[in-house]
């Protein structure tokens, strides 16, 4: 079972037979000042402290994360270039972009480090009582429903369309640059309802300025416990949550990635690092190795079907 919180392994030593001589670097394949890159930087210091050695952070963006994937597989296997690999990047890219690498044999699994989710939000004069009174409306005059994502082929619009077909419903999708112009969208009542990930929604959501509608994790967090989850309010089996994980080229000695594992472990444990997730809106996630890479395997399989099913293609 993949760990939400990363207090026991505080005394988790990291391997004494490794000792790195110079400075690691960690790909990024997001802009510099996002979300992958905050968690990044934060996961840095952590690791730097666990480690002794220094690690720099090496943003390469687009192509939704497979620039960074090509840079990261490429490099040499010798523990010294990691990447900060996102479902994006590792599970949903590969199927939305032609030609590109395939990360489950271009990588080795670390672990994952972090994840959070979005919420599915209404402009208060939409009229939503709550999601099954959306549906219900959705229902009653098909496509007649407008709702925002940060843009096409992200987990938001994968998770819209999942949530579409499991609810048997129509909704007319309206892709932004980003989750900012989406979540201004469906403030000025632009587009009635907005999926977007919940950190910037909350000061907005507090002032009722948007009507929380569902969460898109199986559990309720801890930002909007009030909110039910999709599965709550009768959209069963309905997951869809944002992880990040380490992973490293492919043929990384197995003592260098149990020694990067014991650092990411404790950097995740460590209340700088913690309170740095908890500010960026994120939660600090552990697991295994073999549980990541079954992950990633897991999540492609599921997103490649919702991609094939709904035609979604990037712009």
């Amino acid at each position: 079972m993949l760990g939400a919180g990363a207090a026991a392994i505080l005394g988790t030593p990291v391997n004494a037979q490794v000792t790195f001589t110079k400075p690691i670097r960690i790909i990024v394949g997001q802009p510099a000042g996002g979300g992958t890159d905050s968690i990044a930087r934060l996961l840095a210091q952590g690791m730097s402290d666990a480690l002794g050695q220094s690690i720099v952070i090496e943003n390469r963006p687009g192509a939704g994360g497979t620039i960074g994937n090509a840079v990261a597989a490429s490099a040499a296997p010798d523990g010294y270039t990691l990447m900060l690999g996102e479902i994006a990047c590792l599970s949903i890219s590969p199927t939305l972009y032609s030609g590109t690498i395939d990360p489950q044999g271009a990588f080795e699994p670390i672990g994952l480090v972090a994840s959070n989710t979005f919420a599915l939000v209404a402009n208060p004069k939409a009229g939503f009582k709550d999601l099954p009174d959306l549906i219900a409306k959705a229902k009653a005059r098909p496509g007649s429903i407008s709702y925002a994502t940060p843009g096409n082929g992200t987990l938001q619009h994968l998770a819209a369309e999942l949530f579409k077909s499991s609810a048997g419903i129509s909704m007319e999708h309206i892709p932004y640059k980003g989750g900012a112009p989406a979540t201004m969208a469906v403030l000025s009542g632009e587009v009635p309802v907005a999926l977007i990930g919940i950190p910037p929604l909350v000061p907005h959501i507090a002032s009722g300025k948007l009507q929380p509608l569902a969460v898109g994790s199986s559990k309720r967090v801890r930002e909007l416990p009030d909110v039910p989850t999709f599965a709550e309010s009768g959209v069963k089996d309905f997951e869809a949550i944002i992880w990040y994980g380490l992973v490293a080229p492919k043929g990384t000695p197995k003592d260098v990635l149990a020694a990067l594992h014991a650092a990411a472990d404790k950097a995740v444990a460590m209340p700088t690092v913690q309170a740095g997730f908890a500010k960026a809106g994120v939660e600090p996630m552990t697991s295994t190795a073999e549980q990541f890479a079954s992950l990633i395997k897991s999540e492609r399989s599921k997103w490649e079907k919702v991609i094939r099913a709904a035609n979604v293609k990037v712009d």
